[in-house]
């Protein structure tokens, strides 16, 4: 398949030793109706057959373009670099992850969406949740209404700040000129709710009520299998220590936001109002204390983590 020479789609899809599902999730991609795009694989060192199987797909379609990365640079930065390496001709981007798929009208649904809607900074729709054989389990809507239908910033950052949701909308489609000068997607625990809650500021959702993309839910995956005191370690190789304590990063990364995009006053004064409310939910506060535990003292945090699963079961995935 020959490559347009000035894509207006690009598909980013960041990996590491996923040889057991990648082949399928970049079958979804080439399977697309819409077929104005670029796939950006960006391999961060991967031990597996995965470098085999990016350079053979490389080799077949000229659309996909291979990079592997020098060294391990850790999830996040890895998922932000498949951005970084985009066409300048570009103008809409979109996440996946290599255990996940997209239906074949995903894109051309998503980019026809957009186009008509020139105010609207994401696509999103359903997902469809399935299992390890990739059969559907569920259907999830993150409902995030205010999101798609509000004009008052503060009100779609409540929504996607303050609600409880799973950050799947972060895999829709994204207008490129609203994830450029972003804080694109942070390396602490569950970044990638700030760069969700930073495209609502930027401004509204729009949402297909179908399911086009699907999430693989199984053992191995990272955001089930990686605690919050080793999150770092896998996320970011390079970063700094003080990254560890994610629930007080995040919470600066909210107030960066709000200070970045919202200008009228009164909108501004309304998020900061919710950001005080943001500590007292969803255990946000008690987050905040146990990164900190874990900060000065990685043992007297297994020792708690270890209590409370006794108590009250396994921790939560990271999208929560």
């Amino acid at each position: 398949m020959t490559q347009s020479s000035t894509p207006r789609v690009a598909v980013g899809l960041p990996v590491y030793n996923g040889e057991n599902y990648l082949r399928i999730a970049i079958e979804s991609v080439l399977a697309q109706t819409y077929r104005d795009f670029e796939l950006i694989i960006c391999d961060n060192v991967s031990t597996d057959s995965t470098p085999a199987i990016c350079a053979a797909y490389a080799e077949r379609d000229s659309r996909v373009r291979y990079h592997r990365n020098p060294r391990n640079l850790g999830a996040a930065p890895n998922f932000n670099m498949t951005f970084k390496l985009i066409s300048p001709s570009v103008e809409y981007f979109r996440w996946i992850s290599h255990d996940d798929t997209m239906s074949p009208d995903s894109l051309e649904k998503s980019v026809r969406a957009l186009d008509a809607h020139p105010e609207r900074v994401l696509c999103t729709s359903l997902i469809g949740m399935i299992d390890a054989d990739g059969t559907q389990t569920s259907v999830y809507d993150s409902g995030l209404q205010a999101a798609r239908n509000s004009d008052q910033p503060s009100e779609r950052f409540f929504d996607t700040a303050l609600r409880k949701h799973n950050n799947y909308d972060t895999y829709g489609l994204i207008r490129r000129s609203a994830l450029e000068n972003s804080l694109m997607m942070p390396s602490y625990y569950a970044g990638e709710k700030t760069t969700l809650v930073e495209l609502s500021v930027r401004g509204k959702f729009f949402h297909i009520p179908e399911v086009l993309f699907s999430v693989r839910e199984h053992a191995q995956r990272a955001t089930s299998a990686i605690s919050r005191l080793n999150w770092l370690s896998n996320e970011d190789t390079s970063a700094s220590r003080w990254l560890q304590i994610g629930t007080l990063m995040m919470f600066l990364d909210y107030c960066r936001i709000v200070n970045r995009h919202v200008k009228a006053p009164a909108e501004r004064l309304r998020c900061y109002r919710m950001l005080v409310q943001w500590w007292f939910r969803h255990s946000h506060a008690a987050e905040f204390a146990s990164d900190a535990v874990a900060f000065v003292s990685p043992k007297a945090y297994l020792a708690l983590q270890s209590l409370k699963h006794r108590l009250v079961g396994t921790e939560r995935r990271a999208h929560a």
